[in-house]
């Protein structure tokens, strides 16, 4: 009887948890574990399949065994496996472990194909993963991680240093976030678009209204919507750059914000990519404190120049800025 090749596939969906190493805040991930199995046996279709079957259950099973002893193994999750067993050759694979934390972008080395092993050394038990059947039945763990860290933030809190210190850092990052809005909607370059817009269209309009058109006109449009295309480029990259800046200001300012005003009792979720972070939601700031923020100089109070970002001294009369 000749060999019975066949081959199956099998997925199974689990949620992982753990506290983020390096914002200290619960993070849940969907992972798809995909297994396939290849049997060369000499048996019938059905004995085949069932056997197939079988051996796609176990090897599941021993991946979530896997996950689990991560913390104590001190391997890598993030490459596919695989093996032979009683005539079936098998891999496993685990699709979205290797996604970062939403908050932070922090990826654990564990989530890695080939980490350091020094680095896995360096987590504590609660930054491996946990295994949940789904989202639903890991929010009691959510929960506590959530209380706790609002606990913790709490006593720091008893520290009026501080405390006094927590809201300096505020305050700074409001405005780093407020100049970086600002930088963002003021480039140069958009008022550098707008002036070669004019023109094209003046260009264009020249063309229409003229029966002949001269060959250096037409060239001289074709000329200035390359410009245009170049330059929106230009913009739409670097308004990428500060929002990308921006996101990461306004998450230190979250962190800040709680230690420095306290936790409400609530929590915020931050989703990206199907990965949920969850983090204590801060208190409000302060009228009082939102006045020092919206202190933004942005032109000279002495000549009216409009200050270049970072300036200490007014690039129109040289006065030092307060």
């Amino acid at each position: 009887m000749a060999a019975n090749l066949m081959t199956l596939t099998k997925s199974h969906a689990i949620v992982v948890g753990n506290i983020c190493s390096k914002c200290g805040n619960p993070v849940l991930r969907p992972v798809e574990i995909w297994a396939s199995a290849r049997s060369n046996l000499k048996w019938t279709d059905a004995r085949t399949e069932a056997f197939l079957n079988t051996t796609l259950m176990q090897v599941i099973n021993n991946q979530i065994t896997r996950i689990i002893q991560t913390r104590n193994d001190c391997r890598s999750l993030g490459y596919p496996v695989g093996g032979n067993e009683q005539g079936a050759s098998w891999t496993a694979e685990m699709k979205g472990i290797e996604k970062a934390c939403p908050h932070c972008a922090n990826v654990e080395p564990w989530q890695m194909k080939s980490p350091f092993k020094s680095d896995i050394e360096k987590l504590g038990q609660e930054n491996f993963p946990i295994v949940y059947g789904d989202f639903k039945n890991a929010q009691g763990w959510v929960s506590n991680a959530v209380y706790q860290k609002a606990l913790a933030i709490e006593n720091d809190r008893k520290d009026l240093k501080k405390i006094d210190k927590a809201r300096e850092e505020v305050i700074a990052l409001c405005k780093e976030i407020a100049q970086l809005s600002y930088e963002k909607e003021a480039l140069p370059e958009l008022k550098r678009k707008a002036e070669l817009e004019k023109e094209y269209i003046l260009i264009k309009n020249e063309t229409v209204n003229r029966f002949k058109v001269k060959k250096a006109i037409k060239e001289k449009a074709q000329i200035l919507a390359m410009k245009i295309e170049d330059v929106e480029e230009f913009i739409k990259q670097k308004q990428s750059d500060i929002a990308t800046q921006i996101i990461k200001k306004r998450n230190q300012l979250q962190d800040v914000q709680a230690r420095a005003y306290g936790c409400t009792e609530q929590c915020i979720k931050e989703e990206q990519l199907g990965v949920v972070c969850y983090l204590v939601q801060p208190k409000t700031i302060p009228d009082t404190d939102m006045v020092s923020v919206n202190k933004i100089q942005r032109y000279c109070p002495v000549c009216g120049f409009e200050l270049l970002t970072g300036s200490r001294f007014c690039s129109g009369c040289g006065e030092e800025l307060k």
